[in-house]
């Protein structure tokens, strides 16, 4: 049997968002696409970001802290609570140590982080974020593994 070679490349970083209540869907789409977006670019490409795409995508998730990888322990009578999501943001990066140091960029935290502070829920979920999650592009295309990085 081969042995598979571990994989060196991009990763994908998902962030399941909520909106802020007092928008509308469409409201919360239209300002995240023309308004939000193009504030997120100039810093993605800064940090040289593959890609950034905004997914609009409802549903609900058991929500998990940033920073964990499993939800907080539920009591043995219960199941954790659903939390409801509007969109997904999708960050490919070559690491997770690149995307967390793009976030100390004073820009980030002066400019993208203010516009989320408007469009997104900040009191049910920290930061607006239901759950974040992350792990190893593996990419093919025509059928052959590629190295997304």
């Amino acid at each position: 049997m081969a042995s598979i070679e571990p994989q060196v490349g991009c990763i994908n970083i998902l962030s399941y968002i909520k909106r802020n209540p007092v928008l509308t869907r469409d409201a919360f789409y239209e300002h995240w696409e023309l308004i939000h977006g193009p504030k997120v670019g100039p810093w993605v490409e800064e940090h040289g970001f593959k890609r950034y795409q905004q997914i609009y995508v409802s549903g609900a998730t058991v929500p998990i802290p940033v920073g964990s990888t499993v939800p907080p322990p539920s009591n043995s009578s219960t199941s954790p609570a659903l939390v409801e999501y509007d969109g997904i943001a999708l960050f490919t990066v070559s690491s997770m140590e690149k995307f967390v140091n793009a976030t100390a960029d004073p820009y980030y935290s002066n400019v993208i982080g203010k516009d989320q502070a408007e469009i997104l829920d900040m009191v049910t979920v920290p930061n607006g974020v239901v759950q974040m999650v992350y792990g190893t592009v593996v990419e093919y295309e025509a059928g052959k593994r590629v190295v997304a990085c």
